[in-house]
């Protein structure tokens, strides 16, 4: 069976939130006016939208319905800047939401195909910490093991860091602050060079 699906990953910054406090999910909505519209859309940057009980996502996903046409529906996961999954529920079924109890069960949705539901897929939408990239290796880490996992498995998200090759772009660390520098590089033979570990450790080098 060959099944095609439309995924979108969307770093919205701040989740919307506003200086004033308020939320704007125009821009959101806006991303997505002319198609292709996602039957899956990973979201990070969720802030502060479980503890303003998760009506920023409902508001996102009627913005986006409004544009879409689509009867979108949607998970939030926890955290302090969490991530979430909207979809639509007529190409997917969400089978079971994330499990924060357990690590390797945070930001993981499971989906079954709604026109066959023995098609499943397991989503891990991920933020990983910009500042600490011992973090992101310890994540990245647990995640690989869902590599010999018989069922489709699609991380994706801010994983603020890139893996290792000739061809991407890297910035001249010399120009970013000491005090910052570390974040995102390491020191080695004398030379700062990009933190490639956490992407490289999923998928070589």
């Amino acid at each position: 069976m060959t099944v095609e699906l439309n995924l979108s990953l969307f770093n919205y910054e701040a989740g919307g939130l506003q200086p004033d406090g308020t939320y704007t999910f125009t821009p959101l909505a806006h991303a997505f006016l002319n198609g292709p519209h996602p039957d899956l859309l990973m979201l990070c940057e969720a802030k502060f939208w479980n503890t303003r009980g998760r009506r920023p996502l409902h508001t996102a996903m009627t913005h986006l319905a409004d544009i879409t046409g689509r009867p979108y529906v949607g998970e939030l996961h926890t955290g302090a800047l969490p991530t979430a999954v909207i979809y639509d529920p007529r190409v997917l079924r969400l089978d079971a939401a994330e499990e924060p109890e357990f690590p390797d069960k945070r930001n993981l949705t499971r989906f079954s195909l709604r026109a066959d539901p023995t098609y499943q897929l397991h989503i891990y939408t991920e933020h990983w910490p910009h500042a600490d990239p011992e973090q992101r290796l310890a994540r990245a880490r647990l995640l690989a093991t869902t590599g010999t996992s018989p069922t489709p498995t699609l991380i994706a998200g801010d994983l603020n860091s890139t893996s290792s090759g000739p061809h991407l772009p890297t910035p001249d660390w010399t120009h970013i602050p000491t005090s910052t520098r570390d974040h995102k590089a390491h020191h080695h033979n004398g030379q700062w060079h990009a933190d490639t570990r956490a992407i490289d450790r999923l998928i070589g080098t």
